[in-house]
């Protein structure tokens, strides 16, 4: 998961990349990033249809204000949709609303 910086006239929010384990199981995708329930935490799901197409969604915790957008204060929840194309051995998806964000999957 990478996002690059978010340089609009009014937001400057840094970027960052974050690597973490996921798991497909019967065509469902699950994978996590930190302790649930505390700030950093990103839960990453969704079901990989048989085309390798997957409609997923994040949902995270701020950490650090200064990569959130609009500096989102710490402990605020949110959440976003994500496209995935996956084949055998790999997958790539976007983040469709807000700052860009990049998706990379490897087997």
């Amino acid at each position: 998961m990478t996002c690059p910086p978010h340089e609009e006239a009014d937001d400057d929010a840094k970027g960052y990349t974050y690597r973490f384990p996921a798991e497909v199981r019967e065509s469902r995708m699950q994978g996590t990033y930190g302790k649930e329930g505390e700030p950093g935490w990103h839960f990453l799901y969704g079901r990989i249809q048989e085309d390798g197409s997957a409609a997923l969604r994040l949902e995270g915790i701020v950490n650090n204000p200064d990569y959130a957008i609009r500096n989102a204060e710490r402990g605020k929840r949110y959440t976003y949709r994500i496209k995935a194309q996956f084949d055998e051995k790999s997958g790539v998806g976007q983040r469709l609303t807000g700052r860009v964000c990049e998706f990379r999957f490897t087997r």
